[in-house]
């Protein structure tokens, strides 16, 4: 593989324990109850707006929106002070080594991703930092622009709800997992 794209959040960025603070932040603001980090790891989905009513909040009460600028207000002030997921800066380094191209592909806000890569050190390595528009389907078309831009195959990594896929300017074919959801460590290829 001569490409590869990044997911940022989880993958990357060792945030779920923060993501579990700051939905409880907002939880307690708005009146429903805690979850755990084991509740956040067995409901959380994309796009994120699926995930809230799977844990107890009404949008009738309270918005998605009201909620998620609390919680983003909170988590672009916090996010670099959690560091990369252990072994994560080694892998892209040695990746870059190994003379493979890389790029970072979020549904974060870009500016913000662009500022946390870059605090983080991954910005050097990095052939592009991207925004998915729209989760699932543009984020197909997105790592096929990216594949374009790049001249290159590339192979998307992430803890998802789904298999890893491969891109070369469309869906090739399944490949095996960078990362295991339940230690979010790097495993071994």
């Amino acid at each position: 593989m001569k490409h590869i794209i990044w997911d940022f959040n989880g993958t990357l960025l060792n945030d779920a324990q923060l993501s579990v603070d700051l939905d409880n932040y907002v939880f307690d603001r708005i009146g429903v109850p805690r979850i755990t980090l084991e509740d956040y790891r067995n409901n959380m989905t994309m796009p994120v707006r699926d995930f809230y009513p799977l844990v107890g909040v009404d949008y009738d009460a309270h918005s998605y929106e009201e909620i998620a600028r609390i919680w983003l207000d909170e988590f672009n002030r916090k996010a670099i002070g959690v560091g990369l997921l252990p072994g994560a800066l080694e892998a892209i380094q040695r990746l870059h080594a190994q003379g493979r191209s890389q790029s970072v592909l979020s549904a974060s806000y870009e500016p913000s991703l662009k500022k946390q890569c870059d605090a983080l050190g991954l910005t050097p390595y990095m052939r592009d930092i991207s925004k998915i528009e729209k989760v699932r389907p543009v984020a197909l078309k997105t790592g096929a622009r990216i594949c374009k831009k790049t001249q290159r195959s590339a192979r998307l990594t992430g803890v998802t709800q789904r298999p890893v896929i491969t891109l070369s300017g469309a869906l090739v074919g399944v490949v095996l997992r960078l990362f295991t959801v339940e230690g979010s460590h790097l495993a071994h290829t």
